[in-house]
């Protein structure tokens, strides 16, 4: 397996260009050109090209034979020359050597040769060995044989128009022309194989036999461009018949649609190597072809594995784009440009990226190819990558590059914090680290290292950090003496442990804003550090030093368990009260029995009475029992600040000292009080509900009642007249100053049983005022029509019939006729469905009874009539 990468060499000389090229397994490189020229570029990387022989017309073929000796060539002035190629002795000693036996000969022809490819032992020396292949515009392939004395020429094949691609490989020579491919045996004179050009490639501009490519890959493998096609054909042995006989198939087909292809060659075992260009190339030859040509690595069944645009500039004048293949190095050649692509290893391949600052691209094929999972590449591949990248300010890369790797060693994690570091760029590094329960855990030395080296770069990121990651996956002792100690340099903040507090002295050196941002940021790291150890008091102590709002988190998280917390901050209320009014406030009702609602009410004192009354109101609510012993001036409170509510708040007041039993409605929130939540049970207290009461319930209940005087909280007024048994001045102050009805009513049917008397003269009351008003009286027929029934015990004067027979004839009530009907319907509805009840009641009893009639009895059940 391999990998390829283009190399830049130079061409041929002024305006002329490559028509032809040839080249061997050892890098060694024949070009012809259109000026006539022959030129070997030598295998020694950098060598200047040398000119091999100078033709009369543009060169049309080259060859090289196997041993990388010997040159040939033909031009458009009909001739071939074959010869000694000249390099230096270092180059190849043994075949200069014999070339120096050996002298050059050329012939000419009747048409120009297209194609000439040497015998495979040419170079041998052995009887029979000096023969060239060749054909041309006359249609014939022939076997040009040199011998000692005499020379001869032998034809093999004639009569199909222009022959080109002339291959050798073994005993077998192939060759193109306009029918097709054909294989012909050189030894035994025999036909091989005809491979037909395909129709569909004749239709893409493949006609002419010169646009056909030809390469062997080994003894028996023949390798086909045309169109867009690539064919493998196969040669075999024919088993049975006559010894020597072989046939070809053709055994797979590749498709390159809709581009063309210009070269094909083995890459490996199980893949080929495919140069193509567009279709529709344009004939202008000032056209930039940049980008057109494309050279693919695919497998031998045609999955392409990889492509890549070759750079080079075509021209009309030459063949266009070649393609040879040389061992581990391949050519790619057009005009006058020439691109020797090179073959390594995916180790070297990787380097190579790594050196060309692909880093990405090195690492993707790393992991493609399970080169990471060998432990020791995985750090040196990091190192290849991140420092390059580093030293050229590219940090987002480099976090990009350590996410591709997927870092999960100690050691390697410890070399990118010190390269971060050293960059100082560490706190970009530190928010990838991988922590629990996310990701797999490291060694505390990682955690530790970078926590340190943070705390004198980095406060924040430090900070950030602590919040961020497990208290368990770090030392936390080991990092206090280091963030005291850059306090102390620093800042000259000297941090001192007094039992459980930590006390901060500060020196009285002025700092910017954001120095001492920084210096809080620390401290509250230090705190961060103490809470991971389990001391929260000293962590609380500090953050309250430099009044951080992560206190706030803290008291509410371990207040409740922490009885050294209790203790260090049951007297702090008011320092916290500066530090934050609202979270304070939260707090010590959320820990009320940590901080004491009296001492509370102290330290809010100098601060006004609207912080007091916020504090009793969210109490009311989180504690009850703690908030009935201040009732008196939570009233006192809520008549000053919000008289509106003070209803709603004596009837939560009142359910508190009774115990749970409802869900407390808010105080205050809306601005108004909730009226639709008073049902009958939680209207007040009965006439009898004075009795039993203490002296003091019943004094604040009289100071209340002075306060809503006063105050017009008319609501208020008549659910006090309610609490202390005044029933009728409750009901008088609801229909006469509210024109409450619903109200009324509830209060009415309060009255508790045996006092019939007192609830007929509510009742009346009710009613009698509501026959002096139209709109009450609306408002209590449509209460009493959709109540069923009269809502007072001991009221018949309360029915919707007695009351239209007293209404006044002047008396206009509105829409009573609707809601007259909308009674009667009412009651239409309840007798039918008290009909049916009835009706349902009186099955089930019957089934019952036959039922326990057939169980009781001894003998055999009867029926029913029976039994009747």
């Amino acid at each position: 397996e391999g990998a390829a990468a283009d190399e830049g060499a130079e061409g041929a000389e002024g305006d002329d260009e490559v028509a032809c090229a040839a080249a061997h397994e050892d890098g060694l490189l024949l070009l012809g050109t259109l000026g006539g020229l022959v030129l070997a570029l030598p295998r020694a990387a950098g060598g200047a090209p040398r000119v091999v022989r100078r033709h009369a017309g543009g060169v049309l073929d080259v060859a090289l034979d196997p041993s990388g000796t010997y040159a040939a060539s033909s031009s458009s002035d009909c001739s071939i020359c074959v010869g000694p190629i000249p390099l230096a002795e270092a180059d190849h000693e043994g075949g200069a050597l014999r070339a120096a036996c050996i002298r050059s000969w050329s012939h000419r022809y009747t048409r120009p040769i297209l194609g000439i490819a040497f015998c495979p032992g040419y170079a041998s020396g052995a009887l029979g060995a000096r023969v060239v292949c060749v054909g041309g515009e006359d249609g014939k392939l022939m076997l040009n044989r040199r011998g000692i004395f005499a020379s001869k020429s032998v034809t093999l094949h004639s009569g199909e128009g222009y022959i080109t691609n002339v291959k050798w490989r073994g005993p077998l020579v192939a060759w193109a022309n306009a029918k097709g491919v054909k294989v012909v045996d050189v030894q035994t004179h025999q036909k091989v194989t005809h491979i037909q050009l395909p129709p569909q490639s004749q239709s893409q501009g493949s006609r002419r036999a010169g646009e056909i490519n030809l390469v062997w890959s080994s003894d028996d493998m023949l390798l086909i461009g045309w169109g867009s096609t690539v064919v493998i054909a196969e040669v075999r042995q024919k088993l049975g018949g006559p010894a020597g006989v072989r046939f070809s198939r053709v055994v797979r087909r590749v498709v390159f649609s809709p581009s063309l292809v210009c070269g094909v060659a083995l890459f490996d075992s199980e893949h080929l190597a495919v140069l193509t260009r567009d279709a529709d190339l344009p004939s202008d030859s000032s056209c930039d072809c940049r980008a057109q040509v494309v050279r693919h690595v695919c497998s031998l069944a045609g999955d392409i594995v990889c492509s890549e645009a070759v750079p080079l500039n075509a021209s009309r004048r030459s063949a266009g784009p070649l393609y040879l293949n040389s061992g581990t190095c391949s050519y790619i050649l057009a005009g006058i440009d020439i691109l020797a692509v090179k073959r390594r290893s995916i180790s070297e391949h990787i380097v190579w990226l790594t050196g060309c600052g692909q880093f990405e691209a090195a690492i993707s094929l790393a992991s493609s190819e399970g080169c990471l999972d060998v432990s020791t590449e995985k750090p040196k591949l990091c190192a290849l990558c991140v420092n390059p990248l580093l030293a050229s300010g590219q940090v987002a890369r480099a976090i990009s590059v350590i996410r591709q790797l997927g870092l999960l060693n100690e050691e390697t994690w410890l070399q990118c914090v010190r390269a971060f570091d050293d960059a100082g760029v560490l706190a970009t590094l530190s928010m990838e680290i991988p922590v629990p329960p996310s990701a797999t855990k490291l060694t505390c030395d990682v955690y530790d290292t970078v926590l340190q080296r943070l705390a004198s770069v980095s406060p924040c990121t430090l900070q950030a950090l602590l919040a961020k990651w497990p208290s368990d996956v770090y030392s936390a002792q080991p990092l206090r003496p280091s963030l005291q100690r850059v306090l102390l340099e620093r800042w000259g903040v000297t941090v001192t442990t007094e039992g459980a507090h930590c006390r901060v002295k500060r020196a009285l050196s002025e700092f910017s804003d954001s120095e001492l941002e920084e210096r809080r940021l620390l401290i509250e790291a230090l705190a961060s550090l103490h809470e991971a150890q389990g001391d929260r008091a000293a962590s609380a102590s500090l953050l309250l030093s430099v009044g951080s709002d992560r206190l706030f988190a803290l008291l509410s998280q371990h207040l409740g368990e922490d009885e050294t917390l209790q203790k260090c901050f049951c007297q702090e209320f008011g320092r916290l009260f500066e530090l934050g009014a609202h979270q304070a406030l939260e707090l010590a009702v959320e820990h009320s029995t940590t901080f004491k609602p009296e001492a509370v009410l102290k330290a809010l004192a100098s601060h006004g009475q609207h912080w007091q009354h916020s504090y009793l109101k969210l109490l009311l609510h989180s504690d009850r029992e703690a908030s009935s012993a201040l009732v008196a001036l939570h009233i006192s409170l809520t008549a000053h600040f919000e008289p509106h509510a003070l209803h709603a708040f004596l009837e939560l007041s009142s359910q508190a000292r009774r115990g749970p039993g409802r869900a407390a409605a808010r105080v205050g929130d809306d601005g108004g009080e909730d009226d639709e939540g008073n049902d009958d049970e939680g209207a007040g207290t009965s006439l009898g509900a004075s009795t039993g009461r203490e002296d003091g319930d019943i004094e604040r209940d009289n100071e209340a009642l002075a306060l809503c005087r006063t105050k017009g909280a008319l609501h208020a007024e008549a659910f006090l007249l309610q609490r202390q048994g005044h029933l009728k001045e409750a009901v008088q102050l609801l229909l006469r100053e509210l024109g409450d009805v619903e109200g009324a009513i509830r209060v009415a049917s309060a009255v508790p049983h045996g006092q019939d008397l007192l609830a007929s003269d509510l009742g009346e009351t009710i009613a009698g005022d509501a026959l002096r008003d139209a709109r009450m009286l609306s408002g209590l027929l449509a209460r009493l029509g959709s109540g069923g029934g009269p809502p007072i015990r001991g009221s018949p004067g309360l029915s919707p019939a007695s009351l239209l027979a007293r209404m006044p004839a002047r008396l206009e009530a509105p829409r009573l006729a609707a809601k007259l009907a909308q009674a009667l319907d009412d009651g239409q509805a309840n007798r039918d469905l008290h009909s049916i009840q009835m009706q349902r009641l009186k099955q089930a009893i019957s089934s019952v009874s036959l039922r326990t009639f057939a169980t009781q009895r001894g003998g055999r059940a009867m029926p029913a009539a029976q039994s009747a």
